[in-house]
């Protein structure tokens, strides 16, 4: 009978027990970690994508597009990008005229340029297809690499034939190889007759001597201003933070009570150490200023040096100017063409007066 009573008594005290067990417990200690690890990352995953918006940005705003249906107009607009295409179509062992004309056809050569089916860049390459060649789309020399390898595969694949690696480009092998040629979509057929009957023959045609084979070095000047545009973008964002920097020492001086001598010292101090900031601050505006007024004046004289010579024709039957040759007209010496040499001027036979006298 004792035994049955202080089980009953002590059965809920066990079911509480037991109850209590089952009953989660967060670790605040290892959370913690966990949470600070997180934030971090998604600090540097936010910073990184800030850095590519701001790239991405200054690059979409150096493109310049050119004329309608003129590719060698628009390749003379951006020798950085079309530069670039003829170094990697050489690299990769690809005719850098039909992969001018590919990238024009695609992109207009503007490396921000995007589908609606979702291909991006220069080249137009879709994410699966820049994962399968080991590409990174959304970079612009990685961009077009991918897409002049891919083009070469489709010229492997068809012996040659640039019509059906172009037709393979766009529509893909798949339909190439169903329809034993080039698919009839409309789309298609205008991609393969622009690029061989209109771009392809522009290009061959063409004086690429304007066209630079590098991309990124700092003697062009869309990329000086690309440069000083983010160098002055840093520079104003530092700025920023130094200014309010200055702002929050002045706002804590004028607080502060002067006491004895040694205290206003050391207000005097820091405020002189303040306006020196400020100082430099300006300074670095400046230099700022003027890296981006040299930056824009540098593209504006390109871009008139460029003008004029599209703008003045080449003509084969100008002739020299005429030199200047050390005779001496006051001793009436004149240049020989026939003596190589400075000779007495002759005078003019129409002028020449007899003096004769009778004997």
């Amino acid at each position: 009978m004792r035994v049955a009573v202080l089980s009953a008594m002590l059965a809920p005290v066990i079911s509480a027990s037991i109850a209590s067990a089952d009953v989660p417990v967060v670790d605040d200690t290892n959370l913690g970690e966990r949470k600070d690890r997180d934030e971090a990352t998604t600090s540097i995953v936010d910073t990184d994508h800030g850095r590519y918006t701001i790239h991405s940005s200054v690059t979409c705003s150096m493109y310049r597009p050119g004329r309608r249906n003129d590719p060698v107009g628009a390749a003379e607009a951006n020798p950085e990008i079309s530069g670039l295409v003829r170094r990697v179509a050489r690299e990769e062992g690809v005719d850098e005229n039909q992969f001018l004309a590919l990238v024009y056809q695609e992109s207009r050569f503007n490396p921000c340029a995007k589908s609606a089916a979702g291909a991006t860049g220069l080249a137009q390459l879709m994410p699966a297809t820049a994962a399968q060649l080991g590409v990174d789309e959304n970079n612009i020399e990685q961009n077009l690499r991918g897409g002049a390898c891919y083009y070469k595969q489709q010229l492997d694949r068809y012996g040659g034939n640039v019509s059906l690696a172009l037709a393979a480009y766009n529509s893909g092998p798949g339909n190439v190889n169903r329809y034993g040629g080039i698919p009839p979509f409309k789309e298609t057929q205008g991609y393969v007759a622009s690029i061989t009957r209109d771009w392809l023959p522009a290009f061959g045609g063409s004086d690429k001597s304007g066209i630079p084979l590098n991309f990124g070095g700092g003697e062009t000047v869309y990329t000086g201003m690309r440069s000083s545009t983010l160098n002055a973008m840093g520079a104003t964002t530092a700025t920023s933070d130094s200014l309010g920097n200055v702002a929050s020492w002045y706002h804590q001086l004028g607080q502060l009570q002067t006491g004895t001598i040694q205290d206003s010292w050391d207000h005097n101090s820091t405020a002189r150490n303040a306006n020196l900031e400020m100082m430099n601050n300006v300074i670095k505006l400046g230099r700022a200023m003027a890296d981006l007024v040299n930056s824009r004046n540098a593209v504006s004289s390109a871009h008139l040096s460029g003008s004029s010579r599209t703008a003045t024709p080449n003509r084969d039957d100008e002739q020299p100017s005429d030199a200047t040759h050390p005779c001496d007209a006051r001793q009436n010496l004149v240049w020989s063409d026939e003596e190589q040499a400075c000779v007495e001027r002759r005078e003019n036979e129409n002028q020449v007066q007899l003096m004769l006298e009778p004997q």
